[in-house]
């Protein structure tokens, strides 16, 4: 197995090198299928892909943009750009036609692969009603897995496949450096639209070794990723399975049941994702945490304490955990020594060794001592080092030590620990991600009628749901409203209703007119509880 306790630092793509190397006939990625794919085949299938991204004049400092779902070769790009120092923009396959410009835009990708239709989404149909004017650095579409006759072009680019079988033979040099960016990650703040967090080589390479001794990985452990590879927690989770010696077995379309089934089959040890997640498979089938030896979630869901604190008693090795886009996910778990209760909040015990951690009092800076709730700070290896082409953003969020807001509000222990409380500011945990109302709000005033938009989140059956307000400037349905934003978000951001007002309501600040987001929170709450009635 390798040294999983700090070793030097090297590009991903040499450390996926030496892993096949020395452990290459392991299991790696596990399909649903139950399609195996080896530490080896990963790399080999990697040192190909990069010379056919290469041949396609893909090199250092180029991005590439991925809207796939966890499949080896997700995970084969990721390492293939890796190796020639080109980064990879990963894009959430639940995303639609809106979310995809925002990120095209933004990062300016090169090249953007993509799948067939998959019953719920046709990819190229969104790519379709993009606005190429807004993307001058997009030259090239790659699809996988077409699904059908491949178009020659989608608007003005043209487009190829993506043939596992067809690709180059030869293998190009390592070209990355270890403070290149590897990969950017969408995460959202609370004033702006999206943004890209950077990472590069370092970060990574700092999670992935620093880490796993922490959450108990080893050669023996099965992580199922119901979460997605695209996002921070499901691909550092991965991550560490790969350097540990471990299998990850993907789920290409999650239910219960799949998962009930591969948790079984799999002998799963290493489990991550919603709270939800883990009390619907224990409703369903409590023996399938037989094998599970860590299970880590994140709090989304209102009122479920009960169940989850029944599990804990019942011998579920559960643990609320903390991560962030910013600081890695995976960044805390709460210690097995606490009393239930406890080990089940969010927050925990930094997991890399050389972690620092602090609250700061958001009104007068000062530094807050232990049971004081403030703004989470982190200083840590696998830290960020900013967003892609924001350098305002990057020093809103970074101070001058390298110390990271996480803007969540959190309280330290007396043992070293510390607690999550809640995000500061309006962003809304939606079906697992952390979303910016202002991506739902500039969808809304692009309808017909809306000239101000304002979105919050109410709970619907333990869920929390975007729900919005508008002020209209000329005639507006409501149905066609929600109609056209669902054709161009993903399904968890379309908002359950949209309600006129006159106004909104506001209060004055010292920092000018805020509107009152908690008034219209409670409104959208009395108004869904009322037709619930």
């Amino acid at each position: 197995m390798p040294d999983t306790r700090r070793p030097a630092a090297q590009p991903l793509g040499a450390v996926l090198a030496d892993l096949a190397r020395d452990h290459g006939d392991r299991d790696f990625i596990v399909q649903q299928d139950d399609t195996r794919t080896t530490v080896a085949e990963t790399d080999a299938l990697a040192g190909r892909l990069a010379a056919w991204l290469a041949d396609r004049g893909i090199g250092r400092g180029d991005r590439v943009a991925v809207w796939l779902p966890n499949h080896p070769v997700w995970m084969g790009l990721f390492f293939a750009c890796a190796r020639l120092g080109a980064t990879l923009v990963s894009v959430n396959p639940r995303y639609r036609q809106a979310e995809l410009q925002h990120l095209l835009s933004k990062s300016g990708a090169a090249m953007l692969v993509y799948p067939g239709p998959d019953g719920h989404t046709d990819f190229a149909a969104e790519i379709a009603s993009l606005d190429a004017d807004t993307l001058p650095d997009l030259k090239a579409l790659t699809v996988f897995l077409p699904g059908g006759a491949v178009p020659e072009a989608i608007g003005p680019w043209p487009v190829t496949e993506l043939d596992p079988a067809a690709l180059p033979d030869s293998v190009p040099d390592m070209q990355a450096e270890l403070d290149d960016p590897v990969i950017l990650f969408t995460t959202s703040g609370t004033t702006s639209a999206a943004k890209l967090v950077t990472h590069t080589h370092r970060t990574i390479h700092a999670h992935m070794t620093g880490n796993a001794p922490f959450f108990g990985f080893d050669e023996g452990s099965a992580y199922l990723a119901v979460l997605p590879f695209c996002g921070v927690f499901g691909l550092t989770a991965s991550l560490i399975t790969l350097w540990t010696g471990g299998r990850v077995v993907t789920i290409e379309a999650y239910s219960t049941t799949a998962a009930a089934e591969l948790m079984h089959r799999e002998r799963i040890t290493h489990m991550f994702g919603s709270d939800d997640m883990f009390v619907r498979i224990w409703h369903h089938d409590r023996t399938a945490y037989a094998s599970v030896r860590y299970g880590g979630f994140a709090r989304f869901t209102p009122g479920i304490e009960k169940d989850l604190a029944d599990m804990a008693r019942a011998g579920v090795p559960l643990h609320g955990l903390y991560g962030a886009s910013e600081v890695n996910a995976l960044f805390s778990g709460q210690p097995d020594s606490l009393p239930i209760e406890e080990r089940l909040l969010g927050g925990g015990i930094p997991a890399h060794p050389d972690a620092k951690i602090r609250i700061r009092d958001q009104e007068s800076g000062k530094l807050l001592s232990v049971g004081e709730t403030g703004i989470l700070e982190v200083l840590a290896p696998t830290n960020a080092v900013g967003y892609f082409r924001n350098p305002e953003a990057t020093a809103k969020t970074i101070d001058a030590e390298g110390y990271v807001s996480t803007s969540d509000l959190c309280r330290m222990r007396e043992d070293g620990s510390f607690v999550y409380v809640g995000r500061n500011g309006d962003v809304l945990r939606l079906s697992g991600f952390l979303t910016d109302p202002a991506e739902i709000e500039e969808a809304i005033e692009t309808c017909p009628g809306v000239e101000k938009a304002q979105v919050v989140g109410v709970t619907e059956k333990g869920r929390t749901r975007p729900f919005a307000f508008v002020i209209t400037d000329g005639p507006f349905d409501e149905k066609a409203a929600i109609a056209d934003v669902a054709g161009r978000l993903a399904h968890y951001k379309v908002p359950l209703s949209i309600v006129e007002l006159d106004a909104f309501p506001t209060v004055e600040s010292a920092n000018g007119l805020k509107i009152r987001k908690e008034v219209l929170k409670r409104r959208a709450q009395e108004a869904l509880d009322r037709s619930a009635t």
